[in-house]
């Protein structure tokens, strides 16, 4: 079996990822929320069209041992402050909009509940700027055994999402960005529908 390291570095525009071209909309990817930019009314949106919702000021850098088919990708990325508050704030209009819970106004969201949107946002914010990073490069994530689970072999050491969703949400602080280290089991080529 022959190995070989790929390295591949790219900086990102000041507009943020593009999807490659002719990319094709995958399935079993999960939704966003995002603001229009002419009122503040918050929208369910595809990933597909979401290619330049994520900007990485720092740039990605993509390195990977070629194998016959899988291989793992290590991805370092950094998602702008303005980005993950933004999502946060949707988010939490969503929800108030949504849920009524005894005991509180519509429209706001409960103290206990605060914790689970920040969860929330830093999963959404790790899974789009994995399919940003390998769009850019025509890779595709492979899924786990009969799952609809991404393949995330690990996120900032921790392999399991029950272990590091909770560790970067406490990381992550208002107003500054969410910077982490994953690994990714991807092949190359689009996914077939």
């Amino acid at each position: 079996m022959l190995r070989s390291i790929l390295i591949v570095s790219a900086i990102c525009a000041s507009c943020g990822f593009r999807m490659a071209p002719g990319a094709a909309p995958r399935a079993g990817r999960s939704r966003l929320f995002e603001a229009a930019a002419e009122d503040s009314e918050a929208a369910l949106v595809p990933m597909e069209r979401m290619d330049d919702r994520f900007e990485v000021s720092k740039g990605e850098v993509l390195r990977g041992e070629a194998d016959d088919e899988v291989a793992i990708y290590v991805i370092d990325a950094e998602v702008p402050a303005k980005t993950m508050e933004s999502l946060r704030n949707n988010l939490e209009r969503q929800w108030g909009r949504e849920m009524n819970i005894p005991g509180f106004r519509k429209g706001q969201i409960p103290p206990f509940m605060k914790a689970e949107v920040l969860r929330f946002v830093c999963r959404e914010a790790v899974q789009q700027s994995m399919f940003d990073a390998l769009g850019l490069y025509d890779l595709s994530p492979t899924l786990q055994d009969d799952q609809e689970m991404y393949e995330f072999v690990s996120v900032n050491g921790m392999e399991k999402e029950e272990e590091w969703m909770p560790v970067l949400s406490q990381e992550w602080k208002p107003k500054s960005p969410l910077t982490f280290h994953m690994k990714v089991a991807a092949k190359r080529g689009q996914e077939e529908e």
